[in-house]
C-alpha cells in the first residue's frame, strides 16, 4: 500500500466513527507493529488491540514505565518529540525494541504522542512519513471527543489564592469543600523547577507523578514549575525517598517548605519553597533543598528587600506563642532564656531568678510541646534566630 493508500485507510477509519480503537488498529495494520498513544502525562491513552507485546512500555504495571520513560527524557526523546511534527526512530537501553514516536497536535496545542514498537518487522523510511499521518487523524478523534486534556484540574485558582494570599482561610476552605478536595492538617509545599529544558518530558506529567509521589495534596503547573501543597508530616529524608522512587530529577530542582498547619501560613510556606529552589545549589538540576539550609542567604535577601520577616520565623516558635496566648504561660520566655544562655540550665536559672531543677523541668516541657530536640544544633540556631526577628532580645 503506497502513502496515498495508507492516508484513505486513515480517514476512513476516523469517518467509520469507530473511535479511537479502531484509528489504531487500522494504523497497526499499516505500520506493521503495535502502537500506542499517550497524552502529555504520559498516560496511556489508548493501545492497539495486538496481543503478547514483549516491551515495557506496553505493560500494564505503572511501575514498568518509569523507566523508560526516566531513560527517554534523560537522552533528549520528549524533547525532541515535542519540537516537531516529524517521527524519529529511537532505541531506549531499558527495552529490547527499538521506538517510533511523533507527537499528536492540534493547531497549537500539543495534545501528546504515538508509539510504535519495533516488534513485528523493521522500521523503514515509509513508517517514519507514515506516522505523523496516524497522528493527524488521532488528533482530529481527540478533538471531536473533546478529550484533550490529561487530568483537568478543578483547583488551580485555589492554589493560585493560597500561594499568593489573595483570600482568607474559611473562604479557601469552603471553596475546596464545594469541589470535594481537602488538604491534610499539616502540611508542606514543594516547588519543582524545569531547569534542563533538554530533558523536558511535560509539566503535566511531573505533576501526576508529584501527585502519585504524595496523593494527598493538590498540585498545579505554573509554566515549567509545578507547585504542589502536600502532607507535611513526613520528614525530609522520606520525601526525598519518595521523590528519587516515583520522580526523575535530573532535570529539576526541588525546594521544600517547612511544615504548617494554618491556610493563612500558605504564602509563607511557598516563600520558603522558592527561597529554597532559587538558592539551594543555586537552582542546578538535580538538587533537592530543605528550607532550613537557605534560611541565612534567603534572610539576607529578604532584608534586601524589606519583605516581612515573618516568613522566616521558624512554625515551632509560632506554635509556642500560639500556646503561650491559649493557656497563659510564659513558655517562651524560659526558650529565649535558655538559648541566649548558650543552652545552659545553671545559667538560664538565674536568668530568671527560678531554680536549676525548675529550668531543666522547664526544658523538658518545651521539647515536649513543640515536638523538637534542644539538644540539636541546627534546630537551636534556627529558633534563637526566630526569637531574635521576633524582637525578643536583650535579658529576658
Amino acid at each position: 500500500m503506497d502513502i496515498n493508500g495508507k492516508r484513505l485507510a486513515l480517514f476512513d477509519s476516523l469517518l467509520s466513527r469507530g473511535g479511537l480503537q479502531k484509528i489504531l488498529d487500522v494504523a497497526a495494520d499499516i505500520l506493521g507493529n503495535p502502537l500506542f498513544v499517550c497524552d502529555m502525562g504520559v498516560n496511556v491513552v489508548a493501545k492497539s488491540d495486538t496481543p503478547a507485546v514483549d516491551d515495557p512500555a506496553w505493560s500494564n504495571d505503572p511501575s514498568d514505565h518509569i523507566d523508560v520513560i526516566r531513560s527517554s527524557a534523560k537522552s533528549g526523546d520528549f524533547a525532541k518529540m515535542y519540537a516537531t511534527d516529524e517521527a524519529f526512530i529511537s532505541s531506549n537501553p531499558v527495552s529490547p525494541h527499538r521506538y517510533l514516536a511523533s507527537r499528536v497536535r492540534d493547531g497549537g496545542d500539543v495534545l501528546g504522542h504515538v508509539v510504535v514498537i519495533e516488534q513485528s518487522k523493521t522500521f523503514d523510511e515509509e513508517d517514519v512519513k507514515t506516522l505523523p499521518l496516524v497522528c493527524q487523524v488521532i488528533a482530529f478523534e481527540l478533538r471531536g471527543r473533546h478529550d484533550v486534556s490529561v487530568d483537568r484540574v478543578n483547583y488551580g485558582t485555589i492554589v493560585d489564592d493560597l500561594v499568593e494570599g489573595r483570600s482568607d482561610s474559611s473562604e479557601l476552605s469552603q471553596r475546596m469543600e464545594r469541589i470535594g478536595v481537602s488538604l491534610p492538617p499539616v502540611m508542606r509545599i514543594m516547588v519543582l523547577d524545569l531547569v534542563q529544558p533538554e530533558t523536558l518530558i511535560s509539566p503535566d506529567y511531573l505533576r501526576l507523578q508529584v501527585l502519585r509521589a504524595f496523593p494527598e495534596g493538590l498540585a498545579i503547573a505554573r509554566g515549567p514549575r509545578i507547585i504542589h501543597i502536600f502532607d507535611g508530616s513526613a520528614d525530609g529524608r522520606e520525601v526525598e525517598a519518595r521523590l528519587a522512587r516515583f520522580i526523575y530529577t535530573d532535570g529539576l530542582s526541588i525546594g521544600l517548605s517547612w511544615p504548617f498547619s494554618d491556610l493563612a501560613d500558605a504564602p509563607f510556606a511557598y516563600a520558603q519553597a522558592d527561597a529554597a529552589v532559587r538558592l539551594g545549589g543555586s537552582g542546578n538540576a538535580g538538587t533537592i533543598a530543605g528550607y532550613d539550609e537557605v534560611v541565612a542567604a534567603h534572610i539576607a535577601e529578604l532584608l534586601a528587600e524589606a519583605r516581612p520577616l515573618r516568613t522566616v520565623v521558624h512554625p515551632k516558635l509560632l506554635e509556642l506563642e500560639e500556646f503561650d496566648k491559649e493557656h497563659g504561660t510564659d513558655h517562651v520566655r524560659y526558650l529565649h532564656a535558655y538559648l541566649s544562655s548558650g543552652r545552659s540550665v545553671s545559667a538560664a536559672a538565674d536568668m530568671l531568678t527560678t531554680h536549676k531543677n525548675s529550668m531543666y523541668y522547664r526544658v523538658g516541657r518545651l521539647e515536649e510541646i513543640m515536638g523538637v530536640d534542644l539538644s540539636d544544633e541546627r534546630t537551636c540556631f534556627l529558633l534563637q534566630l526566630s526569637l531574635a526577628l521576633q524582637g525578643y532580645a536583650g535579658d529576658s
